[in-house]
């Protein structure tokens, strides 16, 4: 008999085993599972105390209609207040009030969801109302005009409330609605964005291309095609390098989300009218092909096609023509939204066509470092008979990088009193942009000692005699004043505050560096093309610079009469962040 009682035990122990325990034990109150207990759930409205009673921790008084507006914001409106604001309203309020704080977020009916009477953030009846309202409303909306917002006094507590005050009260919940800083003056950079001296642009770029081609066909007729056509190859490779890198800062401006660069970040973007004059300007390369290239006259077939005529302009042409359409579908698409609010009068909100115009500037900026490392390899290292370095490419994309900060500083410096913006583009956004150029000459500089260090250390013939014969010689003078220029004058003079800050110092340190630039230019692709001769700069030179820079002028003009210089959503976010 103990047997069968053993198995019958054992079966009955397996049976209560193999069931689910929420199915034998929440019937019996003795075991009931925390799973299963009365709980309030997110949003919903707990019970309310008893008519009269008090916490034993204390309770704080709800702010009413009547009493709201005598409530004290108890935290100032820094950049650190505003930027705690801007995570709980996408935590809290974005759901219903949108990304832009006009009552379309993903749950409202404006957004096709369920919920209708969502208010916007960004009407004039809000902006009337005192800090007090707004933070009765984050507290106690029930209590607060129609009365169908929820309660977030229990989830938003402390000093949280009034950032979030700050960031909604501030113009963050409107996007475009231009509060704090940006709000009083966003009709006044409407206008500015017209005043760009776009006609004494277009005044001094004609002047400039014409006294330069007559230079040029002046020296062609007098017999001296080479030098006329090197220089072309010189100006070519620092202004179409230059103006890309223009273009490209405003892309990576985009990805990092720099908001300091809202004043001076379309100044940067005009620079792709003039990657469309690049296009003809590289015909001039193959018209000029037998006085710059040497491998024309000295057949490389050790790599097969790749420096055969045909392949080698086709090829670089195509990347020409790739980069200047991803440039410009980048500079269209982060214009749209300032088109439309000069077209219709509307703001434009902050964030409009953000991710479209991420997404170009990533592409553009992959697109511009493969393909300047191969332009570079191409049309100026194969100049060089059988000279190699894996990192000349990088060398030249990011030296057009630093040009391109110099002569953003440059133009912005010069056209900032005639555009009524010298008290906008203040000394800290000189002082940033400063601080780039600065950090981009030491950059430089390690560049060029890398790719020295490894030549140096494998000293072999092939690699050396790049460096060694531009560095002793006639050439030495040109290969020092390089150096100086571009690295120990701007590093020296770029290194304190003050400079940085004080424009006429600013300005002369970027011209040394561009023109230092230049000078690298020419010292990279003469010396392995004009046979053996030493420097020589004169009118040819100074002419097809002329030219040269006359269309870089007259491409900006071309820009400024149609279209907005100053992005005024962008102007806007950049002073309202730095007056917080």
């Amino acid at each position: 008999m103990r047997r069968p009682r053993a198995v019958f035990a054992a079966l009955a122990a397996l049976a209560a085993l193999a069931c689910n325990p929420d199915d034998v034990v929440h019937r019996i109150g003795w075991f009931s599972t925390m799973r299963h207990q009365r709980s309030i759930k997110p949003y919903a409205r707990p019970m309310p105390p008893v008519p009269g009673t008090v916490p034993v921790s204390g309770g704080e008084v709800m702010p009413s209609l009547t009493t709201a507006d005598r409530l004290v914001n108890a935290r100032t409106r820094t950049s650190e207040s505003i930027n705690r604001g801007r995570f709980l309203y996408e935590t809290y309020c974005l759901v219903c009030h949108g990304e832009s704080g006009r009552g379309d977020g993903p749950i409202s009916s404006a957004a096709g969801g369920p919920y209708f009477g969502v208010r916007s953030l960004v009407n004039d009846t809000i902006a009337r109302r005192s800090d007090g309202y707004v933070y009765a409303v984050v507290v106690n909306g029930q209590m607060m005009g129609r009365g169908l917002m929820p309660v977030y006094g229990d989830k938003v507590r402390g000093d949280d409330r009034w950032d979030l005050v700050n960031y909604v009260g501030g113009g963050g919940g409107g996007g475009g609605g231009g509060g704090g800083a940006g709000g009083g003056s966003r009709s006044e950079l409407v206008q500015k964005a017209r005043r760009f001296p776009a006609r004494a642009f277009v005044t001094w770029g004609a002047l400039l291309t014409l006294l330069g081609a007559v230079a040029f066909l002046s020296i062609l007729t007098a017999g001296r095609q080479a030098r006329a056509w090197q220089a072309w190859h010189v100006n070519f490779m620092f202004w179409t390098g230059l103006a890309q890198g223009l273009v490209v800062f405003a892309a990576t401006q985009k990805l990092a989300k720099g908001h300091w660069s809202g004043l001076l970040i379309r100044f940067a973007e005009a620079a792709a009218a003039f990657l469309i004059v690049s296009l003809a300007l590289y015909v001039g390369l193959f018209l000029g092909r037998f006085s710059i290239f040497s491998w024309l006259h000295e057949p490389r077939p050790d790599i097969g096609v790749w420096l055969t005529t045909k392949f080698f302009f086709v090829r670089n042409g195509l990347i020409y023509v790739a980069l200047a359409w991803l440039s410009w579908r980048f500079v269209r698409h982060d214009m749209a939204p300032d088109l439309e609010e000069l077209a219709d009068g509307r703001p434009a909100e902050r964030l409009a066509g953000r991710d479209k115009i991420a997404r170009e500037a990533a592409i553009l900026i992959v697109g511009y470092a493969f393909g300047y490392s191969l332009l570079a390899f191409d049309l100026m290292m194969s100049l060089a008979h059988k000279w190699v370095s894996n990192l000349f490419g990088a060398f030249y994309f990011m030296g057009s990088f630093l040009a391109a900060l110099m002569a953003l500083a440059v133009i912005a410096i010069a056209v900032r009193r005639r555009m009524g913006l010298a008290s906008l583009i203040s000394s800290k956004q000189l002082h940033d942009l400063g601080k780039l150029s600065f950090g981009f000459t030491v950059f430089w500089a390690y560049l060029m000692w890398a790719q020295y260090l490894v030549i140096w250390y494998g000293n072999l013939p092939e690699e050396t005699y790049f460096i060694f014969y531009r560095l002793i010689g006639p050439w030495k003078p040109i290969g020092v004043a390089v150096f100086l220029m571009v690295f120990v004058i701007p590093f020296v003079g770029l290194l304190g505050v003050k400079p940085k800050q004080h424009p006429p110092t600013f300005l002369l340190f970027a011209l040394v560096s561009l023109t230092g630039i230049w000078l690298e230019r020419y010292l990279e692709i003469v010396p392995s093309i004009n046979g053996g001769a030493g420097p020589a700069l004169g009118l040819p030179e100074l002419g097809v610079t002329a030219l040269f820079g006359g269309l870089f002028l007259l491409s900006l003009g071309w820009f400024a009469a149609r279209y907005p210089m100053v992005s005024p959503r962008l102007a806007a976010d950049t002073l309202e962040r730095e007056h917080h």
